[in-house]
């Protein structure tokens, strides 16, 4: 994880995820992916980062 040390970077990190979010809802609602699964495989990566980490 990067230092925040800008109030600056943190909100362009933040547009960063943002769109990386979008693409990944649209990408999700294309498959059919229902708000639940969307949920579960965002809790999946975020489990397998922990762990890596």
């Amino acid at each position: 994880m990067l230092p925040l040390d800008s109030a600056l970077l943190r909100e362009q990190l933040l547009r960063q995820v943002e769109e990386g979010l979008s693409r990944a809802l649209d990408a999700a609602r294309r498959a059919g992916l229902g708000r639940e699964e969307l949920i579960d495989v965002m809790d999946g990566l975020m489990r397998t980062e922990s762990e890596h980490v």
